[in-house]
C-alpha cells in the first residue's frame, strides 16, 4: 500500500469516452509531494517551500483544520494590491529517465478574481523576480467552495533541478480566496490504452486485461454497494462528504507489466491491489495463491475501496498496517477459532501491534489472522466511524473473549439479520430471533419517520455479564452504550428478570435510537444534549402517548415544588435541560418530545433541529411559545395544583394514577411509592418497594393532595395494606400546611402501622384525625434500615367526615393509653405521642437511668384527644450542649395516670 498521505477530497473525472477506450496517464514515484501536514508548536511549518513578499500585507501561510479537511495553504483576497510567492524548495529531477514532468494539486477558490499563477523554472537564485519563470494554464473547476484535483499539468524539463511556484498577484479587491493541498510533480509516464471501460453509479472501471468484462461483471452489482456502505459509517452531519457522489472513483485493472509499471512505490510481492494519492485505485489479477485475497477478484477490490475510503476519513494521517488490518476484514476475511488459538500458542503471550505492523509478512498466514483479530477488536468496540490505530489492551482482550474462553464463555457472530450481525455466547442466543425482529422493525420506523438512508450494517454486542462488560471496555460498564452510528453493546437479556420481554424491551430500543441518531448528529454534540439525546432515546419506541398512567410523573411535582420553595416561580424549559443531576433528563427529555411532537413540530422540523445543533428556529413556533407550552403541558400531565385548591370530602383513592395531586418525596434512597397492578380488588395500587441492597436508611413519603376541611372539628381516613419483608413500618401523619418539602413542614403524628412478615390485604379501620383548620393533609411514611425486598402496597384510601363530631377518644376515660416514642433510637423526627382521655394537666419529663429530671419537655393544661410532642429535636438539641449518649426514661405523667417508655441516644 501506497503510505503517501491522502486528503479527503474529490474525485475530478472529465472526458469518459462513449467508444470502448480510454487514455490514462501513468503513475509513477513522486518526485515531489506536500500535503500541508507539517507542524510545529502550535503553527505549521515551511518545510518544503519558500516565500516571498513583494508587495502587500497577505502572505501564504498553512491553515488547519482548513475548508479540505486535515490542513492546506491559504491565501486570502484582500482591499490592496498583493504580490506573494510561494515557491517550492528545489526538486531533484536527476533520476528522471523523461525530458517530461506532470504536476496535480487540488484547490478550492471562493470569489471570482484573478487566481495565483502557477509557473516553474530550472534556477532560482532566492529572488523571484530575477528568475525566468514559464506559466502554466490550469483551471480550479466551474463552482465555488469547492474542491477539485486540477487535472495533470504536463511540462518538458531536462535539468537536474525544478521549482515550482505559486504566484499570487492581484489588485485591490482582484483576487480570491484561495486554499492549496497534495501538490505533486512526478515522472511522465506514457499513456495506457485501456480496450474495456464500463462504468457503475459511482465507479468508472477500465482494463487492458483480456478478460475484463468477466471480472467487472464480478463486482459490477456489488461495487456501488461497498461505496455507499463505507460512505455512511463515516459521513455525518456538519462534515464535508467523502466523496461528492457526481464525479466518479477511477477503478483500473491492469496486467502485471503494466500495475508494476504505474505504481507509485515500492509494494510486497504479494499485494495485487493499492490506491494512490490522486485518487485512483489500480488492480491486477491476484495470483490463484495469494493468500491476503484469496485469489478473489471482488475482495481485492472491496479490500482496496476500503482502505482507500478509510485514509480518506482519517486524512491521510493513519500507517499503512491499520489500512491493511481493515481492507482485510471489511474484505470478509474472518479466522477460524482453532486458528488463531494455534497463532496464539505459538506466540506464547498475548498479541502486541509490533507483531502486524510489517507489511511485508501479510502474505503469511500468522500475520493476516492476528490483523484481522485487531480490526475486528477495534470495529466491535470503537465503531467503524471512531476507527484510529492504537489499544493494544482492547485487541488482548477482545482476543481472549472472543478466542480463548471455553466454548460456552466465547463471544462470536451468532446471527446476522438483513441490517445487523450479532455477537453473543451460546446460551444468549435465544433471544436474537425476538432482538433481530424487533430491531429490524425499529429501524424501519425510525428511518422512515426521518427519512433516513442508512447503508451501514449495525452490530449488536450481547455481554453475557458484567465482568465480560468490563473487560472488553476496559473499565466499569453500566447497562449499554451505543457507538459511531453502526454499533451497540448491552448486557445479556439473561441477566434480567423478564429475559424475553429484555429482548424486545426498553433498553434494546433505546440503545438502537442512540445508533440512529448519530447519522443526524454533528460532530461537535449539542448543547444541552444529554436532556436531548436521552429524552428523545426514551420516546422514539412508542412516540407520543398519553402518560398520565406513568408512575414516575410524581417527580413534575417534585421539581415545580422545588422551583416554588426556592425561587417562588415555575422552572423553565432552559431551567430544566440545565441541571440533568437534579431533573431526571431521561423523563423530562421524554415527556419534552411527547409535548413537540406532532403538536408542535413535525419529524422533519425535529430532523433540521438536530442537524442544525439545536436550532430552535426551525419550528413553527418560537422558543419563547415551546417553554410556555411545555410547562403548561407538565402541569396538566401531574394534576399539579396552586396551593388554594382543595380536594372535597369524601375522598376516596384507589391508585389507578396519581393524578390527583399526590407528592411523593423521597430522602436518602432511589426508592419510591409507585403504582402497581396488584390492587386490592385485582385493579391498582401503589406500592413501595425497596429496590437498593445498599443498606442505608430509607425514607419516603406519600403525601394526599390538600383537603377541604372547613367547619369540621374531626374526619376520619382509612385504607387497605399489606407488606411483604422485614422491617416494614408505616406513619400517618398529618399537617395544615405543606409547600412540597416535608423538612420544613410542622407534622403531627396519628398512628404507627407497625411492621409485619408477610399480610394479605388489611384495612386499618377507621383512624381519627383532629382538624386544626380549613385545610389538611395526610402523610404515609416510611422509614426502614435499607434491606433488601421491603415492600408495603396501600389500596383503597378514604377519607371522610365523622358520623358524629365528638367521640370518646378511648372507652376508659379514666386510663391515658401507653406513651410511645417513634423512632427509637432518637433523631430529629421522633415523636412521643398517646391518648389523653379527658382534659387537665400533663407532665413530660426525661430522666438519667440513676432517675435524675434532666429536661421536662411538656408541663401545662392540655386539651383530651390524641396528642403528640416533637422530642426529637429537643433532645437532639440538648444532646450538642451537655446530653451525652446513653439509654434514658421519658416519662408521662397525667391527672389520668402515668406510663414510661426507654429511649436510646445516640
Amino acid at each position: 500500500m501506497d503510505t503517501m498521505k491522502t486528503k479527503r477530497g474529490l474525485v475530478f473525472f472529465v472526458g469518459l469516452a462513449t467508444s470502448v477506450v480510454m487514455a490514462a496517464q501513468g503513475s509513477a514515484v513522486p518526485l515531489f509531494f506536500d500535503g500541508f501536514e507539517e507542524t510545529g508548536g502550535s503553527d505549521a511549518l515551511f518545510d518544503h517551500w519558500t516565500t516571498e513578499n513583494k508587495q502587500g500585507w497577505h502572505y501564504w501561510h498553512i491553515l488547519p483544520g482548513g475548508g479540505n479537511p486535515g490542513q492546506c495553504m491559504r491565501f486570502e483576497a484582500s482591499n490592496i494590491d498583493q504580490d506573494d510567492w510561494l515557491i517550492t524548495h528545489s526538486i531533484d529531477c536527476s533520476t528522471v529517465s523523461s525530458s517530461k514532468l506532470t504536476i496535480t494539486f487540488d484547490g478550492y477558490y471562493t470569489g471570482s478574481g484573478e487566481k495565483p499563477i502557477l509557473c516553474y523554472t530550472s534556477t532560482y537564485n532566492g529572488n523571484a523576480a530575477q528568475s525566468n519563470w514559464t506559466a502554466l494554464s490550469y483551471s480550479l473547476g466551474p463552482n465555488q467552495n469547492q474542491w477539485y484535483s486540477v487535472a495533470e499539468q504536463v511540462i518538458e524539463h531536462t535539468g537536474d533541478s525544478l521549482f515550482l511556484a505559486f504566484h499570487y498577484q492581484a489588485a485591490a479587491n482582484q483576487g480570491l480566496y484561495f486554499l492549496l493541498d497534495n501538490v505533486c510533480v512526478k515522472e511522465y509516464k506514457p499513456t495506457t490504452t485501456y480496450n474495456y471501460v464500463d462504468s457503475s453509479q459511482y465507479v468508472v472501471f477500465a482494463s487492458n486485461e483480456e478478460k475484463a468484462a468477466d471480472y467487472w461483471q464480478e463486482i459490477a452489482e456489488k461495487v456501488d454497494g461497498w461505496y455507499l456502505e463505507l460512505c455512511s459509517y463515516w459521513d455525518r452531519p456538519g462534515t464535508p462528504p467523502l466523496f461528492n457522489p457526481t464525479q466518479k472513483i477511477l477503478l483500473y485493472l491492469v496486467d502485471e507489466a503494466t500495475f508494476q509499471a504505474q505504481k507509485e512505490s515500492e509494494l510486497p510481492d504479494w499485494k495485487c491491489g493499492y490506491y494512490t494519492h490522486d485518487k485512483r485505485l489500480v488492480t491486477r489479477v491476484p495470483s490463484i495463491d495469494n493468500t491476503v485475497y484469496d485469489g478473489a477478484y471482488a475482495a481485492l477490490v472491496k479490500n482496496t475501496l476500503g482502505q482507500y475510503l478509510l485514509s480518506n476519513h482519517l486524512n491521510g494521517t493513519v500507517g499503512a498496517y491499520f489500512l491493511e488490518a481493515f481492507g482485510l476484514y471489511y474484505s470478509g476475511f474472518r479466522p477460524a477459532i482453532v486458528d488463531v488459538q494455534q497463532v496464539l500458542n505459538q506466540l506464547g503471550r498475548p498479541p502486541v501491534l509490533n507483531d502486524i505492523a510489517n507489511l511485508e509478512d501479510y502474505d503469511k498466514p500468522a500475520q493476516k489472522i492476528l490483523a484481522a483479530t485487531y480490526m475486528e477488536a477495534k470495529v466491535l468496540q470503537d465503531s467503524y466511524q471512531a476507527l484510529n490505530p492504537g489499544n493494544e489492551a482492547l485487541w488482548q482482550q477482545h482476543v481472549h473473549y472472543y478466542y480463548e474462553v471455553s466454548e460456552e464463555r466465547r463471544m462470536g457472530l451468532h446471527k446476522p439479520s438483513l441490517k445487523f450481525d450479532f455477537y453473543c455466547i451460546p446460551r444468549d442466543t435465544v433471544f436474537l430471533d425476538t432482538m433481530a425482529y424487533t430491531l429490524e422493525a425499529l429501524y424501519e420506523r425510525y428511518t422512515t419517520l426521518f427519512e433516513l438512508t442508512i447503508n451501514n450494517r449495525f452490530n449488536v454486542i450481547l455481554y453475557p455479564d458484567k465482568a465480560t462488560a468490563d473487560g472488553l471496555n476496559g473499565g466499569s460498564y453500566s447497562m449499554g452504550a451505543a457507538h459511531g452510528g453502526d454499533n451497540y453493546t448491552m448486557l445479556s437479556p439473561y441477566l434480567s428478570e423478564n429475559s424475553m420481554q429484555a429482548a424486545s424491551g426498553g433498553l434494546v430500543a433505546h440503545e438502537f435510537w442512540h445508533v440512529i441518531h448519530f447519522h443526524m448528529r454533528p460532530y461537535n454534540g449539542y448543547p444541552n444534549g444529554y436532556f436531548i439525546m436521552e429524552g428523545m432515546a426514551d420516546y422514539m419506541p412508542v412516540g407520543t402517548h398519553d402518560m398520565r398512567t406513568e408512575p414516575d410523573l410524581w417527580k413534575i411535582n417534585q421539581v415545580f415544588y422545588a422551583f416554588s420553595n426556592q425561587f417562588d416561580r415555575d422552572p423553565t424549559l432552559k431551567d430544566i435541560m440545565e441541571n440533568p443531576t437534579t431533573v431526571e433528563p431521561y423523563l423530562f427529555g421524554q415527556l419534552f418530545f411527547n409535548y413537540l411532537i406532532p403538536s408542535v413540530a413535525s419529524f422533519a422540523e425535529v430532523k433540521a433541529f438536530f442537524l442544525g445543533r439545536c436550532d430552535w428556529s426551525v419550528f413553527r413556533s418560537s422558543y419563547e411559545e415551546i417553554d410556555k407550552g411545555y410547562i403548561a403541558y407538565l402541569k396538566r400531565l401531574a394534576n399539579y395544583s396552586p396551593k388554594d385548591t382543595l380536594a372535597s370530602l369524601p375522598f376516596e383513592e384507589a391508585f389507578n394514577h396519581f393524578d390527583h395531586g399526590w407528592t411523593t418525596p423521597s430522602y436518602t434512597n432511589q426508592d419510591n411509592w409507585r403504582i402497581d397492578d396488584n390492587g386490592v380488588d385485582g385493579g391498582f395500587c401503589t406500592r413501595f418497594y425497596t429496590t437498593s441492597d445498599k443498606h442505608v436508611p430509607i425514607e419516603s413519603w406519600l403525601i394526599s393532595p390538600a383537603l377541604n376541611t372547613a367547619g369540621l372539628e374531626n374526619v376520619v381516613c382509612s385504607f387497605d395494606y399489606r407488606t411483604y419483608g422485614d422491617s416494614i413500618g408505616l406513619d400517618v401523619l398529618i399537617t395544615d400546611a405543606f409547600d412540597g418539602d416535608v423538612k420544613t413542614v410542622d407534622w403531627h403524628f396519628i398512628k404507627h402501622i407497625p411492621k409485619q412478615q408477610i399480610t394479605p390485604w388489611e384495612n386499618t379501620q377507621d383512624i381519627t384525625l383532629p382538624v386544626v383548620s380549613d385545610t389538611l393533609y395526610i402523610a404515609l411514611r416510611y422509614q426502614g434500615s435499607g434491606e433488601q425486598h421491603q415492600q408495603m402496597s396501600i389500596d383503597q384510601f378514604r377519607v371522610d367526615t365523622m358520623a358524629q363530631v365528638s367521640v370518646p377518644l378511648v372507652d376508659d376515660a379514666q386510663h391515658i393509653t401507653a406513651l410511645h416514642v417513634y423512632p427509637n433510637p432518637v433523631n430529629e423526627t421522633t415523636m412521643a405521642f398517646f391518648v389523653h382521655p379527658r382534659a387537665g394537666w400533663v407532665n413530660l419529663t426525661v430522666y438519667d437511668i440513676q432517675g435524675r429530671a434532666l429536661r421536662t419537655m411538656l408541663e401545662q393544661v392540655m386539651p383530651a384527644g390524641h396528642l403528640v410532642v416533637p422530642i426529637g429535636t429537643i433532645l437532639q438539641a440538648h444532646r450538642m450542649n451537655s446530653l451525652k449518649p446513653g439509654v434514658f426514661v421519658c416519662r408521662l405523667t397525667t391527672e389520668s395516670g402515668s406510663s414510661a417508655v426507654k429511649v436510646v441516644v445516640y
